[in-house]
C-alpha cells in the first residue's frame, strides 16, 4: 500500500492530540508524551520527503526548514531531551504551522516533478495529473 503526503500530515494531528492528552494530565507518563508529540512533527516532515520524487526529495533535504526539523524536532528536542514544557502548547502550534508548510510545499512540488515527467504541459495544470 502506498504512502500518501496525507499519512505525513496524520502525523501532525497524533502529535497534537498527544500533547493534549499529556498536557490534561499531570503524570510520570506527561513529559514523554509531550517529547514524542514534538517527534511527529518531525516524523511529518521527514516521511513527505521519503515518499517525494527524487528531485523533489534532494530539494527537500537541502531546505532550511528541513534542516531545523532535524536540529532543533530531531536532536535538541527528541534526542537531547530538551523540549519545551511550560509554552508546550504555543511552541508545538508554531512547529506544527510550519511543518504543515512544509509538507503541503512538497506534496505540490511533487505532483508538478510528475507532470512534467508524465509529459503535461503547464496549461493542462494539476487536473491533467492522475491523483490530483
Amino acid at each position: 500500500m502506498a504512502v500518501t503526503y496525507e499519512e505525513a500530515l496524520d502525523y501532525i494531528r497524533k502529535g497534537s492530540l498527544m500533547l493534549d492528552e499529556a498536557l490534561s494530565r499531570n503524570d510520570s507518563q506527561s513529559r514523554a508524551k509531550i517529547r514524542v508529540a514534538f517527534y511527529q512533527l518531525y516524523q511529518a516532515a521527514n516521511l513527505s520527503i521519503m515518499i517525494a520524487p527524487p528531485f523533489v526529495m534532494e530539494e527537500a533535504v537541502k531546505s532550511d526548514d528541513y534542516t531545523s526539523f532535524v536540529d532543533v524536532l530531531y536532536r535538541y528536542y527528541f534526542k537531547e531531551e530538551h523540549y519545551p514544557v511550560e509554552d508546550a502548547r504555543e511552541v508545538f502550534d508554531l512547529w506544527a504551522k510550519r511543518v504543515k508548510g512544509f509538507v503541503d510545499r512538497v506534496a505540490a512540488q511533487s505532483k508538478l516533478d510528475i507532470m512534467k515527467t508524465k509529459g503535461y504541459t503547464r496549461e493542462e495544470g494539476l487536473g491533467g495529473c492522475p491523483g490530483a
